[in-house]
C-alpha cells in the first residue's frame, strides 16, 4: 500500500490505492485532509467549494462611511421680509409735516434721512424694479407703510389730491414722484427758481443785505445756492 510522507501531493500517489478497499479509501480521505490543513491553498472555504479546487475569496461590501451628524443645530438665516417687519419699531411721528410748499426742502431734506434710518429709501427711487418674489412681497410691505406716512404728512392740497388719485394702489412710490414733480417742474417750481436766480445775482453784502455778519452772509448764499441745483 502506498503511504504518503506528508511532502507529495495526493495526486502523485492516490492511483496506486484500491478503490474497492474501504480501509485503503478511508486512509486516503484522511490523508487528503491532512494535506489540505496543512496546505492553505487547499482549505475549502466557506461556500463548499472542494479543497483541490482553484482557491476562492468571497468578496467583502465596500465599507460604507457614514457622515458625522453635528450637534450644533443648523441656523436658518432671516429672510428680508421677517427682518423687515422684526426691526426697530417705525414710527410715523418722526416724519415732519408738508402744510407749506415753501418749506418743500427742509421737508424732503427730512424725510430722505427717515427713510434711511426706517429702511426703506427705495421708496424714493422713482426708477427701481424689484426682480425676485421675495424682493416683489418686500416692496409691497415698504410701499404700504410709506404709503401711510406720505397720507400724515402731504397736508398741502396737492398732497391731498396725490394721496387720493393713489389710494386704489397704495403706490406710494409713484406719488411720491409726483410730488416731486409737482415741486420742481411746475410753474410755481419756476418761479421759485427766478427768485433764487435773483437773490443770487443781486445780493450784497452790506448794501440789500444788512443785520447780518458776513459768515451768516455766506452761509445764507450757499444755501440758496444749493436749492437752486
Amino acid at each position: 500500500m502506498a503511504t504518503y510522507d506528508g511532502n507529495v501531493p495526493p495526486q502523485a500517489w492516490k492511483d496506486d490505492v484500491d478503490p474497492t478497499d474501504f480501509f485503503s479509501f478511508v486512509y486516503k480521505q484522511n490523508q487528503e485532509n491532512r494535506h489540505a490543513f496543512f496546505n492553505p491553498t487547499h482549505h475549502e472555504d466557506l461556500t463548499g467549494a472542494s479543497p483541490f479546487s482553484t482557491p476562492h475569496t468571497t468578496p467583502r461590501p465596500n465599507s460604507v462611511r457614514l457622515p458625522v451628524t453635528s450637534l450644533v443645530p443648523r441656523v436658518i438665516p432671516p429672510s428680508l421680509i421677517s427682518d423687515f417687519k422684526k426691526s426697530t419699531k417705525r414710527d410715523k411721528s418722526n416724519y415732519i409735516d408738508f402744510k407749506d410748499e415753501r418749506m418743500w426742502d427742509t421737508f424732503q431734506r427730512h424725510l430722505i434721512i427717515q427713510v434711511q434710518a426706517d429702511g426703506i429709501s427705495s421708496q424714493l427711487n422713482a426708477s427701481y424694479i424689484p426682480s425676485t418674489p421675495e424682493e416683489i412681497e418686500l416692496d409691497r410691505l415698504h410701499s404700504l407703510y410709506f404709503f401711510s406716512v406720505l397720507n400724515n404728512v402731504f397736508l398741502t392740497d396737492k398732497g391731498k389730491t396725490i394721496i387720493r388719485k393713489h389710494m386704489p394702489t397704495f403706490n406710494a412710490r409713484a406719488a411720491y414722484a409726483e410730488m416731486v414733480h409737482h415741486m420742481t417742474a411746475s410753474t410755481k417750481a419756476h418761479h421759485k427758481r427766478q427768485e433764487l436766480m435773483e437773490f443770487l445775482v443781486s445780493s450784497k453784502f452790506g448794501e440789500n443785505v444788512t443785520k447780518t455778519t458776513a459768515t451768516h452772509f455766506i452761509l445764507l448764499y450757499q444755501e440758496k445756492f444749493r436749492q437752486l441745483e
